[in-house]
């Protein structure tokens, strides 16, 4: 577990990036409290669970791999949520990546995995001019993610062997670590000047999924202590969604964008896609991809279609 071996109760930041950015999403426990949203506690639960396959959400409907991967090439963003720590929700990232390069030619790959300040190393990597043992050291993957290498492995080869932009897409740790301390009103002028200059915070929705989530952490907070660990997570949204977007603007070559993150910042209502969608022009330029478990106790694991609708959970999901 992350947190085994702490002597001190893990910090609200701690607790935030297990949940949201971390090594493990589901039901895995942070000292028994923190827990995923029950997809039937907004919705009926007597509608039938899905079977393994490929579902298109707002069709309702069934739909062949052949086909799924038709519907994205349709965007110019696909969004793919993943529980980080599961390998075959990096297969699957693996295949969507290289069928929509068969497509489009010209593609990129944005990394929540990555934090912006280290851009370089990406793309020093990808030209061959450092080697991936460099790289990691470069970005201090272990310490900033810290999750398997081995399972991103197979996508940053790709992109290098390929001569494909690698895009790191997230945030700067310090910066959302002293949001969620502060708040965005306690930021120095110098530090709120590295935050997109929009950042919004008035989904009521999106405060309650986020305080739901966190079960009875969220609830033992002050509100000023919550509010400012709620905006931490927008800043997270925003920012992967403002540094695409702003990739995309000034990379015209680029066909489209393949964009890899937590389950939870993938969700169709309310983290990156909106705030894409919002940036982009055309607006309606993003597609979401959730892999679930049949079955198991992941996020929205058991969920029927009409639940997954309801929640604007995503585009498409791939049930297993």
């Amino acid at each position: 577990m992350y947190f085994k071996g702490k002597s001190q109760p893990p910090s609200m930041f701690e607790l935030w990036l297990f949940l949201f950015g971390g090594m493990i999403l589901g039901c895995a426990s942070v000292g028994g409290c923190a827990h995923t949203p029950d997809p039937s506690s907004e919705s009926s639960s007597s509608n039938e669970q899905l079977s393994p396959g490929v579902y298109a959400i707002d069709a309702g409907e069934s739909i062949s791999k052949h086909e799924l991967f038709e519907r994205l090439a349709d965007h110019r963003c696909v969004v793919v949520g993943e529980s980080h720590g599961t390998p075959w929700h990096h297969e699957l990232e693996a295949d969507v990546f290289q069928t929509l390069h068969d497509r489009f030619g010209e593609i990129a790959l944005g990394m929540e995995m990555f934090q912006r300040p280290f851009q370089s190393a990406l793309t020093a990597y990808v030209s061959k001019e450092m080697d991936e043992e460099t790289m990691l050291e470069r970005t201090e993957y272990a310490k900033r993610w810290g999750v398997e290498p081995s399972h991103y492995r197979p996508l940053w080869s790709y992109a290098r062997e390929h001569d494909l932009s690698l895009v790191a897409l997230n945030a700067r740790a310090e910066l959302t670590r002293e949001v969620s301390k502060v708040g965005l009103e306690g930021l120095s002028s110098t530090k709120r000047s590295q935050l997109p200059d929009e950042i919004d915070t008035s989904h009521e929705a999106h405060r309650d999924f986020v305080r739901r989530a966190f079960g009875q952490h969220g609830e033992a907070m002050s509100d000023a202590q919550f509010e400012h660990f709620y905006q931490a997570q927008v800043v997270w949204d925003e920012t992967m969604a403002h540094r695409t977007a702003t990739f995309l603007e000034n990379h015209s070559e680029v066909e489209a964008m393949v964009i890899l993150t937590g389950m939870f910042h993938a969700h169709r209502g309310f983290a990156i896609p909106p705030r894409l969608e919002r940036r982009l022009p055309g607006g309606d330029n993003v597609a979401t991809l959730v892999p679930l478990e049949s079955g198991g106790s992941g996020p929205w694991s058991g969920a029927s279609l009409e639940e997954l609708r309801e929640q604007n959970v995503a585009d498409f999901v791939w049930v297993r």
